[in-house]
C-alpha cells in the first residue's frame, strides 16, 4: 500500500459513522446505512484500494468477463484488513452536575 493510500485511509478514522456513510455514498452512488464504523471504514478502504490499482490488460479483462458470467462477484471487503481500526476519540470530557445553569453573554449582557 502506498504512503498516500495509507494517509487517505487513516483520515477515515477521525470521521463519525454519519460522515463515513456520506463518503461511501459519494464513492459508490449507493446508500449504505449502518452505525458500525469498523464496517464502513473497511468498505471504504477497500474501495479506495480498488480505485487506486492499475488498470488490467485486455486479456485479463476478457478472462474477468468469462468468470463473471459463471460466478457471483465478491461484494464485501476482506475481513482480515491489515490495519487496526481504533475507536473514535472523544472530543472533550466535561462533567456537569444536575442543576447547573449555563449562561452566555450576548452583546455584553448576561
Amino acid at each position: 500500500m502506498t504512503k498516500h493510500m495509507s494517509q487517505k485511509i487513516n483520515r477515515l478514522y477521525d470521521l463519525s459513522a454519519k460522515q463515513l456513510m456520506r463518503e461511501y455514498i459519494r464513492i459508490t452512488g449507493e446508500s449504505y446505512y449502518t452505525h458500525n464504523r469498523k464496517s464502513l471504514i473497511r468498505k471504504i478502504a477497500w474501495l479506495y484500494q480498488i480505485k487506486d490499482s492499475p488498470p488490467l490488460s485486455q486479456m485479463a479483462l476478457e478472462r474477468v468477463d468469462e468468470l463473471v458470467r459463471d460466478s457471483k462477484l465478491r461484494v464485501y471487503p476482506p475481513r482480515n484488513l491489515k490495519c487496526e481500526i481504533p475507536k473514535r476519540k472523544t472530543k472533550r470530557n466535561t462533567t456537569l452536575t444536575p442543576g447547573t445553569v449555563l449562561m452566555k453573554k450576548y452583546h455584553g449582557i448576561n
